[in-house]
């Protein structure tokens, strides 16, 4: 099998059909359509159903698309490091919420005063999109908040974070030191949307108490949260540096403590195990790396 092979695959994948992805390809469609099929009589396993005219990926299909994508991203890489000496290309990394509103507009500044001529492409997304546009190749790694569920995809952990409690200054849970479980299970919840990396976190939590509690928000904005706390619809659970970056609520709402709750989190930077990182990635790592091992040292002379 050879490298033309894994493009087709991927390409016809990509493209849900053969048509398309011959289009994609510049090839013509019986060329297309020959490669698929050498591709399986060479493997011994049908990689699509064909019915009512169209295809539809098998299990194997999508074990082998895996590879192919990685088997292309690996040579496109190759092909990079080999004509632009690592000092001109594209690096395309993710971010959650936090990570993304917080942290990585200092690491891309920073980045760029040490490499200039590389491009950066960002996308901020909640932590399950992140972890799927690493599984396709679509981002060369991620800083995400949460646990990591695939397999294939290498963490490490950065640092350990806890989310906060808040409510209106006018609610009366306010002027309560400690509040009970009871009386946290009482109020409206202001949630970010399921699968983000704090609704996951914030739910687990609440799973080992024995609650499951509904929403009455949910939405992708902490933002949005918060100013609906101010406002007296519920309590949310934010990150702290959303509420320590918002001034304009300071006098509006209030952190609140739960008896036997915490919400502790992770901050990972995550990457595909098969992924080859080029000397550019790995530096914007070791930014990463470095600027989290000052806020940890900072909290903790903060904490003296």
């Amino acid at each position: 099998m050879t490298l033309k092979h894994m493009r087709i695959l991927a390409a016809v994948c990509d493209c849900e059909g053969v048509t398309a992805a011959a289009q994609k390809l510049f090839l013509s469609q019986p060329a297309v359509s020959l490669a698929i099929r050498e591709l399986e009589d060479y493997y011994g396993v049908p990689l699509f159903e064909r019915i009512s005219r169209k295809m539809y990926i098998t299990d194997a299909g999508r074990k082998a698309y895996s590879y192919a994508t990685h088997i292309v991203s690996l040579f496109d890489t190759l092909e990079t490091e080999m004509r632009d000496c690592d000092n001109i290309g594209t690096l395309r990394i993710g971010a959650s919420m936090t990570l993304g509103t917080h942290y990585m507009p200092r690491l891309v500044k920073a980045f760029r005063e040490e490499y200039p001529h590389m491009k950066t492409e960002i996308l901020i997304n909640s932590s399950d999109i992140l972890e799927e546009k690493i599984l396709q190749n679509e981002l060369d790694f991620s800083l995400i908040e949460g646990p990591i569920h695939a397999d294939s995809i290498f963490g490490e952990c950065l640092c350990e974070d806890e989310l906060c409690i808040i409510c209106s200054k006018t609610n009366p849970l306010a002027v309560k030191p400690l509040i009970t479980l009871t009386e946290f299970s009482g109020q409206p919840l202001l949630l970010r949307e399921k699968n983000s990396g704090t609704r996951e976190i914030v739910d687990s939590s609440l799973l080992l108490k024995n609650l499951v509690l509904h929403p009455v928000w949910e939405s992708t904005s902490t933002l949005a949260l918060i100013h609906a706390a101010a406002n007296d619809l519920g309590i949310t659970i934010v990150p702290a540096q959303f509420v320590d970056d918002a001034p304009q609520y300071r006098d509006s709402i209030c952190k609140i403590k739960v008896e036997g709750l915490s919400f502790l989190r992770k901050f990972h930077i995550i990457y595909h195990k098969n992924k080859f990182l080029t000397s550019s990635a790995k530096h914007f790592i070791e930014l990463c790396k470095n600027l989290f091992q000052d806020e940890n040292a900072n909290r903790m002379h903060s904490n003296t």
